[in-house]
């Protein structure tokens, strides 16, 4: 039987696309507990010559194998020249009154920033860093933090945080949850962000569903937190690397995507302070190919790759020592 065109193109991309290397498995110890990562290595990859690395952290009950399949940043098509690390997180128990779904056999895997987390994540990416330097050459002026969901938000303590927004060049969170602890009512339009970067420009960028139905684009109380709108938490980003919100530049990614980058009143930096929206989008990872997030949520594939424009954020900048 003859296949059409389009079926064709389809499967040529399926092809194309999805055809990661093979990840291996490190084991490691942080903080007295046993941790693992998973690592690739990029195509014509040199041992002699520094590497740039990039850190993908999954979501709330997925780990390290669920984030290497979704993020396909293991995959040259998307990453032809970074080491790609996938940090696995911890089990956390949630405190009272708050329970898991009764469906999960195990406690989920999470990282420091969730509210029921004890664990010390910021201690642990030292240790990877640590670890990957005593067994590659990597360039540690190109280290690059993604993540999805709670390892979104765990991107935003890294880049809040005076030590670690200094190891990585940018970061980009994927539905973020950027829990906050607050003592009175939950106001996701208007709380502030607890940041205190150690340096004055961190490039970021943020990518978001309209339709997210668990980190909701409005924000909303969550987990005894407090999750603020994903516009003003962008907006707090904008101002704390000194671009204006006026200032914003908006374009279009594709037919339903669009990107707002910030940029100084003499339009510098633009771009330093990113965010990519788009309206139909629930709380997946964005793909032109079906993935485990767009299956689950029904609202794919996209007609964008988060990963492609990922890693063209994270080429454009590079530490400065």
């Amino acid at each position: 039987m003859l296949q059409s065109p389009f079926l064709a193109l389809v499967s040529l991309l399926a092809f194309v696309f999805g055809a990661s290397v093979p990840s291996t498995k490190v084991p490691i110890t942080s903080s007295g507990i046993p941790r693992y990562y998973l690592v690739t290595v990029p195509p014509n990859f040199d041992p002699r010559t520094p590497t740039p690395v990039i850190f993908s952290f999954h979501g709330n009950n997925h780990d390290a194998e669920d984030q290497y399949e979704l993020s396909l940043l293991s995959d040259p098509y998307f990453n032809d020249y970074a080491i790609a690390v996938y940090p696995n997180g911890l089990e956390v128990v949630p405190a009272p009154p708050h329970r898991y779904p009764c469906w999960l056999t195990t406690p989920p895997e999470s990282w420091q920033g969730h509210p029921d987390s004890t664990a010390n994540d910021l201690q642990f990416t030292l240790d990877v860093i640590s670890h990957l330097k005593s067994t590659y050459s990597i360039d540690e002026n190109r280290l690059y933090a993604s993540g999805k969901s709670v390892g979104g938000g765990f991107v935003g303590v890294l880049a809040c945080d005076k030590t670690l927004s200094n190891k990585f060049a940018a970061f980009a969170p994927v539905a973020g949850a950027f829990y906050i602890k607050n003592d009175t009512k939950c106001a996701p339009a208007t709380i502030q962000v607890p940041c205190n970067p150690g340096r004055a420009k961190v490039p970021i960028i943020e990518f978001h569903g309209g339709r997210d139905g668990t980190i909701k684009y409005q924000g909303a109380p969550r987990n005894g937190q407090c999750v603020p709108s994903i516009l003003s938490w962008v907006e707090q980003w904008a101002a704390r690397d000194g671009l204006e919100e006026p200032q914003r530049v908006e374009s279009a990614v594709s037919r339903d995507t669009k990107l707002y980058q910030y940029q100084t009143a003499d339009g510098g930096d633009l771009g330093l302070a990113s965010h990519v929206f788009n309206a139909v989008i629930d709380h997946s990872w964005p793909s032109t190919l079906s993935n485990a997030d767009n299956v689950q949520h029904g609202d794919g594939p996209a007609s964008f790759n988060a990963s492609t424009m990922i890693v063209d954020f994270f080429k454009r900048y590079a530490r400065d020592l």
